[in-house]
């Protein structure tokens, strides 16, 4: 083998290292993207589902909201992120259903910034409907 065939072989391997080098460092940037959206979500869920875990007279925001309730915005930290979410919660009239405010829609609004930074990461945004069908 000449010196010029070890050259080429030795450049082939090196162009294929930094491929799989590049392709790695991908999928770890995709897998890290792919945890911090799903912390973001997992909080916005559960905060969704301490408003369900309601009794439903208390499910709106605040005394002067409309409904009236005791749900307020909060902000969590979910591994390296500050997460603050704002519920917004209204009456709905269902023309099928006999009556006025027939139920509620309650949405959650989540902006995610990473500690430190200041600037938003992501957002995500959950709706329910919540009725007094069964409520406590």
């Amino acid at each position: 083998m000449t010196v010029v065939e070890v050259l080429v072989a030795a450049a082939i391997l090196l162009f294929a290292a930094t491929a799989l080098l590049s392709l790695a460092i991908g999928a770890m940037t995709a897998a890290r993207v792919a945890q911090e959206r799903a912390n973001v979500v997992n909080a916005t869920a559960s905060y969704m589902e301490s408003i369900r875990g309601r009794r439903y007279s208390l499910i709106g925001t605040g005394s002067s909201g409309d409904p009236t309730g005791t749900v307020v915005a909060t902000t969590t930290v979910a591994g390296a992120y500050k997460i603050e979410m704002t519920p917004t919660i209204k009456w709905v009239d269902d023309p099928a259903i006999p009556g006025t405010q027939d139920y509620k829609r309650v949405r959650v609004d989540a902006r995610a910034y990473l500690m430190g930074s200041g600037g938003e990461v992501m957002t995500y945004t959950v709706e329910s409907i919540v009725s007094s069908a069964g409520a406590r």
